[in-house]
């Protein structure tokens, strides 16, 4: 064999277990690299979790008011209906609203229907008059009394606003 084949053999023997050792040690992830991609990873979940806390408030507070809203409109409704020959109302307390029958509010009359609402959600700046009352009239659907009120859960709130001709919204 050709001495310069041999030691061209040998070198390129070398060089290819060398090339393979190298190539082997960067298989692996250094403790810096888990570490860093760990961080990065906690992060996003961190970040992640606290937007889907706000979401899930604000989607239960939607829920909140759009079945405050519901009702408002199914008693401007019986109003308008002329139901049992009545007006119909709304009493708003901080933690439960009443729907009622007729032009006052009677806390012990069997036709309320009394909704409670959760110890974690408030109503709240109710700018009625002072007895928290809201009565539809008759036909026309008109309330006694414009104004709004705020719905509160989480740190989160939406107004829910009645005007002069009967129009109810939310912002």
């Amino acid at each position: 064999m050709n001495l310069y084949l041999k030691n061209n053999y040998i070198e390129t023997y070398i060089y290819d277990r060398l090339k393979n050792k190298y190539i082997h040690s960067e298989d692996a992830f250094t403790l810096i690299e888990v570490l860093l991609v760990s961080a990065v990873s906690g992060i996003i979940v961190f970040v992640s979790s606290v937007s889907l806390a706000g979401f899930q408030r604000r989607t239960i507070l939607r829920a909140f008011a759009d079945e405050i809203v519901t009702d408002l409109r199914k008693v401007q409704s019986l109003s308008m209906a002329v139901k049992n020959n009545n007006s119909h109302g709304i009493f708003l307390g901080e933690s439960y609203y009443v729907i009622f029958e007729g032009v006052d509010y009677n806390e012990t009359s069997s036709n309320n229907i009394q909704k409670d609402l959760p110890s974690s959600v408030k109503l709240n700046n109710v700018e009625f008059l002072s007895d928290n009352i809201i009565v539809f009239q008759k036909l026309t659907g008109y309330p006694n009394i414009s104004g709004s009120f705020d719905i509160i859960y989480g740190g989160e709130s939406i107004k829910i606003t009645i005007n002069s001709e009967g129009v109810i919204d939310t912002y």
